[in-house]
């Protein structure tokens, strides 16, 4: 566990803050917030072992990683990317019980949760067709 719970705390608030935002965005497409859905979950490991490991502990906890990048050599910070799916709703995702528990999975191996996204497929269907 790396992060003090003062910095653990000040995450989860930063993190909630931007969920309020996101929620907004998600509902102003008139998305069902309770209808399970895709959920891509970001996290960041400090080195590449670290990023394996973390991995293989996601699929293991049944959020299977679809995306994992390292740094480019141009980059100043050397964090490791992992995206992984995770099927919920975005109301059950966003308590602050849910971002807590992904705080503290992450902390416990050195990474950091850095929050949420879903594609919103409802939104093509408000596009109107070419004329």
């Amino acid at each position: 566990m790396g992060r003090t719970n003062e910095e653990l705390l000040a995450k989860r608030d930063e993190l909630m803050s931007r969920d309020i935002d996101q929620i907004a965005a998600v509902a102003n497409y008139h998305v069902d917030l309770n209808k399970e859905r895709q959920i891509d979950l970001t996290f960041w490991a400090p080195t590449e072992a670290v990023a394996k490991l973390f991995a293989e502990v996601c699929k293991q906890n049944e959020m299977p990683p679809h995306t994992m990048l390292g740094p480019s050599s141009s980059e100043t910070n050397q964090r490791w990317l992992i995206r992984c799916a995770f099927k919920a709703s975005v109301n059950f995702l966003t308590t602050k019980e849910n971002v807590v528990t992904f705080l503290l999975f992450a902390d416990k191996y050195d990474c950091e949760y850095d929050g949420w996204g879903t594609a919103i497929v409802e939104a093509s269907s408000m596009i109107p067709p070419k004329q």
